[in-house]
């Protein structure tokens, strides 16, 4: 994965400066105008001038050198385009009462004097010097122990930061925000002076730069210059702060990881343009994908983000797969098809400021399996749309479609998956084509629908719902389609070819796509059981239509006016065990007796399920969790069917 990350890099920092490879494109919401915010000291007519006027646009990050670098703890906070606020206002010290200069841009004053040191170039020199001049007067004028004098500001009469931010609220439109800031000094940029790339390349580079002669772990080439600290890099593969991790407990790696100037260079370079262009999201979860290929890159540089484009549409299995328009995007790819054998890299992350923490990571994905992957989901979707058609509404359209399936909690003071590794690890199961444990499924399910019927709010994909039998009937559908995929891709065993004599062939052919064997059969179709006794409960809630049937109700026994579904609270949510589901087919074929729902094909699924369970008796092995699982299956699936009948003999009637 290292060695694609490298070969981007090579190809993207050939020809250019050390601040255009160091550009960040900044997080943007979807329906937001964004606006750059230009703060300008005018040192003759002392204030400050606000200016909101220009709209950003992708390609400005690098006009305006927006880089993000990681600087921690009290290093100098000294780059002059930023987000935060703090980096131009001041942050307060509350033991001293001042502010704290290395959050300050000002803080680029102590990064020129020690720039001023090395550089030999006169003119260059005297630039600085000038700058110099001017900071130092900014400093004394504009600001008072290194905190802002609001009363500066053009137009501005508030007298801290949070007023300073609500003006600025009131001065944009509505879905409009700052996209980041930058500072300008007497109508100049200050990321313009030609020393800002010095300061820059100081460090990146520079300032990490060490003296040895060692080899370096990428090219295998002696360098008397080399890197071990890669705190600048986005990406930090390697452990190089903790003396454990070192050669010997010596605190030194040269014999680690080290890295030559050039690989270095290219390793930063080809992070930033991943993170760049490469990164995607499944939900709230990024993910970047990382192509490499077997020799070096056969991509120049300006094609490089259309050939991120590429990879992005037609190797990311979490997307929609429409065969349609990935021909039409075939055309304009067409180019790109010349690279026949490549390896695909998943890194799924998180980045909270100055860390980037990795959940999973997925190496050495062969193009093929990715493209067996969209056979899959093809295949799969045609299946399920003729056999079951009734169910097409609950179709996985990508592999995507799966995070709302596993129940993940989430963090009750910013609603943030907390269990994102759950989900992430279940992803590179089904990329790498491992297999995966059925029962964690179950138990994963069986979870989901708790969380669904009771509307369990700490899990990400319960919604506040007043109708919850409705959601986890939905989602045990759901549940029954993931069955289906992985079985497909097989990612988990086909299961068992069940054939039950007497029931009807839709039934048959359900319990053979979800895999059943003869014990979760007998729960299923007991469940169908209680979905038939459910629908003629909630039937009698419903308001008489006539006068006939306002008598019919009324000669209803006591028992039969529930308006709900009654029959649901003999179903332990928490779990059955083996006697008390003996005692649950005794009451369900009781409550058949009560409903009189005792048809001729209900008598048969009663009898076919009771005889499973029978037969099974003695080697059952299904935990208490997966009982209801099973059960709730099949109440789920003919809890829809009878919906949908339902529907079609009102379309039926209503057309006679």
């Amino acid at each position: 994965m290292i060695e694609g990350i490298l070969q981007i890099g090579k190809v993207i920092k050939e020809g250019k400066k050390i601040s255009e490879i160091s550009a960040d494109i900044p997080k943007r919401k979807k329906d937001i105008k964004y606006k750059i915010g230009k703060i300008n000291f005018l040192l003759e007519e002392n204030k400050i001038k606000v200016d909101l006027t220009e709209e950003y646009s992708l390609g400005k990050e690098d006009k305006y050198k927006f880089i993000q670098l990681k600087l921690t703890g009290a290093q100098n906070q000294f780059l002059a385009t930023f987000t935060d606020l703090k980096r131009f206002a001041g942050d307060l010290d509350k033991k001293s009462g001042k502010g704290k200069k290395h959050t300050l841009w000002l803080s680029i004053q102590d990064e020129i004097l020690q720039l001023f040191k090395k550089v030999e170039d006169e003119y260059a020199k005297e630039e600085m010097e000038k700058f110099l001049k001017n900071l130092n007067r900014i400093e004394n004028e504009f600001y008072k122990d290194c905190l802002i004098n609001f009363s500066k500001i053009e137009s501005f009469e508030g007298k801290n930061i949070s007023d300073f931010k609500k003006s600025i609220k009131k001065s944009l439109g509505r879905n409009e925000d700052i996209i980041f800031w930058t500072i300008l000094i007497n109508n100049e940029k200050v990321v313009d002076k030609p020393f800002y790339e010095l300061l820059i390349k100081k460090k990146i580079i520079d300032d990490k730069k060490k003296a040895g002669n060692v080899v370096c772990f990428l090219c295998n080439k002696h360098t008397d210059e080399y890197f071990d600290d890669f705190a600048r890099l986005p990406i930090k593969f390697f452990i190089n702060d903790k003396v454990g991790f070192s050669q010997k407990l010596s605190d030194r790696w040269e014999g680690n990881f080290v890295l030559c100037e050039d690989c270095y260079l290219s390793l930063f370079a080809g992070e930033k343009f991943i993170l760049n262009n490469f990164i995607s999201r499944i939900g709230n979860i990024s993910f970047l994908v990382i192509p490499e290929v077997p020799d070096s890159l056969p991509v120049k540089q300006e094609k490089l983000k259309e050939w991120a484009e590429y990879i992005k549409v037609f190797y990311n299995p979490f997307q929609f797969f429409d065969r349609d328009k990935l021909k039409e995007k075939l055309d304009e790819y067409r180019e790109y098809e010349i690279i026949k054998y490549f390896l695909m890299n998943y890194i799924f992350f998180e980045q909270n400021n100055q860390q980037f923490k990795i959940f999973t990571l997925v190496r050495d994905i062969p193009k093929g399996r990715l493209e067996f992957l969209q056979n899959i989901l093809e295949s799969y979707k045609i299946n399920v749309f003729n056999k079951f058609p009734l169910l097409k509404e609950f179709v996985l359209e990508s592999f995507g479609d799966i995070l709302w399936i596993i129940p993940l909690r989430i963090s009750k003071n910013d609603n943030k998956i907390v269990e994102t590794s759950k989900i992430t690890n279940l992803f590179a199961i089904i990329l790498e084509g491992s297999s995966l444990n059925r029962e964690f499924l179950i138990h994963e399910f069986w979870i989901g629908a708790k969380a669904k019927y009771f509307k369990n709010l700490s899990y990400h994909n319960v919604t506040n719902s007043d109708n919850t039998e409705f959601e986890m009937i939905n989602y045990i559908l759901k549940t029954h389609q993931l069955l289906f995929l992985l079985k497909y891709a097989k990612i988990i065993n086909g299961g068992h070819n069940m054939k039950i004599e007497g029931i009807s062939e839709e039934f048959n052919e359900y319990i053979e796509e979800c895999g059943f064997d003869e014990k979760q059969t007998a729960l299923f179709l007991l469940g169908t059981l209680i979905a038939d006794v459910g629908s003629k409960q909630a039937k009698y809630g419903s308001k008489p239509s006539s006068f006939f049937e306002e008598e019919k109700e009324k000669n209803c026994s006591k028992q039969a006016k529930y308006g709900s579904k009654p029959v649901l609270n003999k179903i332990n949510f928490q779990g059955i065990s083996l006697g008390r589901l003996q005692i649950l087919f005794n009451e369900i074929y009781e409550k058949l007796e009560q409903e009189k729902l005792l048809y001729p094909q209900e008598e048969i699924i009663y009898a076919k399920a009771k005889e499973l369970l029978d037969r099974n008796k003695k080697n059952w092995n299904l935990k208490p969790y997966e009982n209801v699982y099973y059960l709730l299956s099949g109440y789920a699936f003919k809890t829809k069917l009878n919906i949908e009948k339902s529907k079609e003999k009102k379309e039926e009637n209503s057309n006679v």
